[in-house]
């Protein structure tokens, strides 16, 4: 084995985050017997642990509860619900594209009914092309009048223009009793 064999070696143990204390220690000094050799692979580890970062995660947790008395016949409402959602977006290279998604995951507290279902609400790229800005797949519905929507069609955007005027056209299906299984 040679010392850039080795050298490269260390470089994946140093990459490691799970290491045991006294592991650590014992990486740590080969790191420093093969400074040269890591120094020439610098370019590359670091590549390597830009690409390895490419993946972003968001997320939120919402509780909800509310409980509606009526006088009438249509009956008492009670809502007690959790919601997780999740965020991913992976960056496609250096291309400027990403890949997303939200996946959500609904808990009814009141009744510990789980259906164990988990909704892919939307899973979409979108990035440069052309000098516009392009989205397609499962896309969030984009700000119009200035009210925001908390949906998504089917298809795809198209967002261009200047710092004065942009334009964004959208085509695609709507689906408005939408369950995330269409």
């Amino acid at each position: 084995m040679t010392r850039y064999e080795m050298a490269q070696i260390v470089a994946r143990a140093m990459a490691k985050t799970d290491l045991e204390k006294a592991d650590k220690a014992l990486v740590d000094k080969l790191a420093a017997e093969f400074a040269e050799e890591l120094d020439n692979l610098g370019v590359r580890v670091a590549d390597l642990e830009k690409k390895s970062d490419n993946v972003k995660w968001g997320g939120e947790l919402r509780y909800r509860y509310y409980d509606i008395d009526r006088d009438s016949k249509a009956g008492d409402e009670t809502h007690n619900k959790v919601l997780f959602r999740l965020e991913p977006k992976a960056y496609i290279g250096n291309s400027g594209w990403t890949a997303n998604a939200r996946l959500d995951y609904e808990m009814n507290l009141s009744t510990d009914e789980n259906d164990n279902n988990v909704k892919v609400d939307r899973a979409y790229v979108e990035g440069p092309l052309f000098g516009a800005t392009v989205t397609a797949g499962r896309t969030p519905i984009f700000t119009a009048q200035g009210m925001l929507f908390d949906d998504c069609i089917s298809g795809g955007t198209i967002a261009f223009g200047s710092d004065q005027f942009t334009t964004t056209l959208a085509a695609g299906r709507y689906n408005q009793n939408h369950d995330g299984n269409d």
